[in-house]
Parts: structure tokens; sequence; C-alpha cells
């Protein structure tokens, strides 16, 4: 089975209606570690995991009850800050260009909180 990665918005608009909110980055975060489905690192079973509603960063596997966190492994793992404001800074890394300073994008997000 060919997995295809999902697309990378092209502009500000586009960005914020792939992710208007925490859940559409919960799902754009699975699609990218699991393009084909989600499969448990500890049992490899594969299939719909259980998804546990106070904590939504967390898929449990339905077979070994495994928690797996979205962002394990990633500079967001542990972090308090909600991932739209994770993406909001990723997004601006990635496309302003020459770059951006720390101070103009400490200024954009926190427009965003």
């Amino acid at each position: 089975m060919e997995s295809v990665l999902p697309e990378f918005p092209a502009n500000q608009i586009e960005f914020q209606r792939m992710f208007p909110d925490e859940g559409a980055c919960l799902r754009y975060l699975e699609k990218l570690r699991w393009p084909g489905g989600f499969k448990c690192s500890d049992c490899e079973d594969v299939g719909e995991p259980y998804r546990i509603p106070k904590r939504p960063r967390v898929l449990k596997c339905r077979s070994c009850l495994e928690e797996t966190s979205l962002t394990a492994g990633t500079v967001m793992h542990r972090s308090k800050t909600s991932l739209l404001v994770w993406f909001w800074a990723a997004y601006l890394m990635a496309t302003q260009t020459p770059g951006v300073s720390a101070l103009e994008l400490q200024k954009k997000l926190v427009s965003r909180l």
C-alpha cells in the first residue's frame, strides 16, 4: 500500500484553513507519523487506536494498550504549548525569507495566543 504524506500549506490563508484548531494539528501529526495508518511501536499491531479525550496527544493501542504520544521524539514532546502555536512557529520559520529573527517570531506567536 502506497502512503501519501499530507500537503504543506502554500500560504498563510491555506495554513489557517488547514489548521483552524488543535484537533487539525493532531490529525496532521498522526498522518505524518503513520501515513499508512496507526502502527503500535510495541506490539506492531496495525489499526485504529483508542483516543483518550482528556489526553488528545496520546493514542492507545487496542491490542496491548501501550500508549504512544503523537509528539514523542519531537521538540513538541511534553510541551504545554498549543500545537497550533508550534505549527505556526514552524510555518513561519519555513516560509520567511531570509528567515525570521527570534524577536519577530516572538511577536508573531504572541499575537496567536
